[in-house]
């Protein structure tokens, strides 16, 4: 080959080499992709059967008098008090959802205490009730007594079932039916007073007799 060919095959090669280079390095097409958002998913999902409605319904399996709140007084013998004062959580009731399919979602879970009874958060009922006013006597002659002041509840366990649609449930193509348990605790009653070792009037001064008179 001649000097001539030899440069003419020489400046060929360069050049497709740096042709080569050129095209990895700039190809729009060779680049990496830009990353695309995400696609919708279920937690975003509206439902669309036509005419759904969520629905909730409880089924109660058993049912106990609780003192939920109460306080004391150690009375001597021809002593009386008066005043106000807050009654401090004293049967720890617990509240709570369950379901064998999984963590309840939050807005189920309160539907369903709603159904059930008053819709507590997840601390359950507050720690301290009141004020209220209390006026109690110890018209003995040589006898102390003790005396609870108190507002009981009902503690309730149950079952439940639910429907719903959409988000974070489903896709929002189809109805599913959720069932689980609960356990809550009623409104609790106006406070009274109950003088240890009396008569309980009802299950609530029982309780009251058997459990928050040994505080």
């Amino acid at each position: 080959m001649t000097s001539t060919w030899r440069a003419l095959a020489s400046g060929l090669a360069l050049a497709l080499s740096v042709s080569s280079c050129s095209s990895d390095a700039g190809d729009p097409e060779a680049a990496p992709e830009a990353p695309q958002p995400p696609s919708p998913s279920s937690e975003a999902a509206p439902c669309t059967v036509a005419g759904f409605t969520p629905a909730e319904k409880t089924v109660l399996h058993r049912r106990s008098a609780v003192v939920l709140y109460a306080a004391t007084h150690e009375m001597s013998p021809g002593t009386a008090a008066s005043g106000k004062e807050m009654l401090s959580r004293y049967d720890l009731a617990p509240v709570r959802v369950t379901s064998s399919s999984g963590e309840v979602p939050e807005e189920l879970r309160r539907a369903v205490l709603g159904t059930a009874g008053p819709a507590w958060p997840r601390s359950g009922p507050p720690q301290e009730s009141g004020p209220f006013p209390y006026d109690v006597s110890n018209d003995t002659a040589n006898q102390f007594r003790r005396f609870v002041r108190y507002q009981g509840a009902s503690a309730l366990h149950g079952s439940w079932s639910a429907t719903r649609c959409g988000a974070p449930y489903n896709d929002g193509s189809q109805v599913v039916r959720l069932t689980g348990k609960f356990s809550t605790v009623s409104v609790p009653r106006r406070p009274r007073t109950y003088v240890c070792g009396s008569v309980p009037r009802d299950e609530y001064d029982d309780r009251a007799e058997t459990h928050a008179c040994r505080l």
